[in-house]
């Protein structure tokens, strides 16, 4: 058994602009982010127990 856990992946057009929303309208905290050549490709928003990834 493993100690993994689902999270759903929502595909965006604008990875940052939707991190912003998540942290500054909604609470969530950023967890962890992937940026390659400067752009924001993948990153995980969490609260209270849950998270989301959110996909560019």
């Amino acid at each position: 058994m493993t100690n993994g856990y689902a999270r759903p992946i929502l595909h965006v057009a604008d990875a940052q602009a939707s991190i912003y929303f998540y942290r500054d309208r909604l609470s969530f905290y950023g967890a962890w982010r992937h940026v390659e050549n400067s752009e924001l490709l993948v990153a995980q928003v969490s609260r209270d127990g849950g998270a989301a990834i959110v996909s560019g």
